[in-house]
């Protein structure tokens, strides 16, 4: 009998904002949601999102899903074949990677 995979589940923890100072971008903000219980949480989040930032596949991955706007109008954004296709694909990593609770 074969292994059934389950999908993983994916937890909004946090809003990530660019600071604008007229007319340049000078920094950047996270609000964690209430799905982020204590400090220890949030330095959990952080440190998984800065090592996802330094995984080239996870990176170019996250980039590809945006869609260009000055685009042609006839394209078709490539799919995955989930149901949302903004919803990130599961990455199969096998680095070691920041643990803990959030």
């Amino acid at each position: 009998m074969a292994e059934e995979t389950k999908q993983p589940e994916f937890v909004k923890v946090a809003d990530v904002w660019m600071v604008k100072n007229d007319d340049q971008f000078v920094g950047l903000e996270m609000t964690f949601t209430q799905n982020v219980f204590n400090k220890d949480g949030a330095m959990t989040v952080v440190d998984f999102m800065k090592n996802s930032i330094l995984n080239t596949r996870w990176l170019f991955a996250t980039i590809n899903r945006v869609e260009d706007k000055d685009a042609p109008t006839n394209a078709q954004p490539e799919s995955d074949g989930s149901e949302n296709s903004k919803a990130p694909p599961p990455v199969d990593d096998t680095s070691e990677s920041a643990k803990g609770d959030s």
